[in-house]
């Protein structure tokens, strides 16, 4: 479940990683046009319809936003937080190449996410913190702004996403996918397209959209 946008409007799309079309295209569950930023009410409305259609929602794989993960919850729904994400926040707080050992040595931590189990990324968090927590710690002589403000957002990301780092591995018979990278991958080939169609208006680009997202739903 994700949005990607054009502009100021963009289009929530739900796939089902695990079901085809005839062409060999993910199976295109639901689909919906917004206007503005991407709201809770939306995802709520995509489950609402998924279920009136007779659809069991057995697992979802989002890129953030707590009040969908909060929302999916609420329904019993496992939720896997997409790890590819993750690492994205990694890199921005930390660069590819960070100066400071602390931070070679955390983004080390999370660069084995895709490999590693929870009770091991859980250890190898506390190993860190242990070593660095007081280092963490330090402010700036007379302020109440933290020396390493960045280390301290990927530390803490990581932490706060842990529970949903590794739900796929808890229910490997779900065949929850760990990233968001077979509807993101889809979101780059669909802008694609349109960037054939450059200067088109938006009523075309949705009908484009629309006809394309009809053929992947059979």
């Amino acid at each position: 479940m994700d949005v990607t946008y054009f502009g100021s409007w963009g289009v929530l799309v739900v796939i089902d990683p695990n079901a085809n079309t005839l062409a060999g295209e993910n199976l295109v569950l639901y689909y919906a046009f917004l206007e503005g930023s991407e709201r809770t009410i939306h995802y709520e409305t995509a489950l609402d319809t998924l279920e009136a259609m007779g659809y069991v929602v057995t697992g979802a794989t989002i890129d953030g936003r707590r009040g969908v993960r909060e929302l999916l919850e609420t329904r019993s729904v496992p939720v896997q937080y997409c790890q590819f994400h993750q690492l994205q926040t990694i890199t921005r707080c930390l660069t590819r190449r960070p100066y400071l050992p602390q931070n070679r040595a955390l983004r080390a931590i999370a660069l084995t996410l895709p490999t590693t189990t929870e009770v091991q990324l859980t250890a190898e968090l506390d190993a860190w913190h242990e070593a660095n927590g007081e280092w963490l710690k330090q402010k700036e002589p007379g302020t109440d702004r933290y020396v390493h403000p960045r280390t301290r957002r990927a530390y803490f990301s990581l932490r706060r996403n842990l529970p949903y780092l590794f739900t796929y591995q808890g229910a490997a018979d779900l065949s929850i996918p760990n990233t968001t990278n077979a509807l993101d991958g889809r979101f780059g080939v669909w802008k694609g397209m349109l960037h054939r169609h450059r200067g088109c208006s938006r009523a075309l680009k949705t009908k484009l959209l629309r006809s394309l997202f009809v053929g992947l739903q059979r």
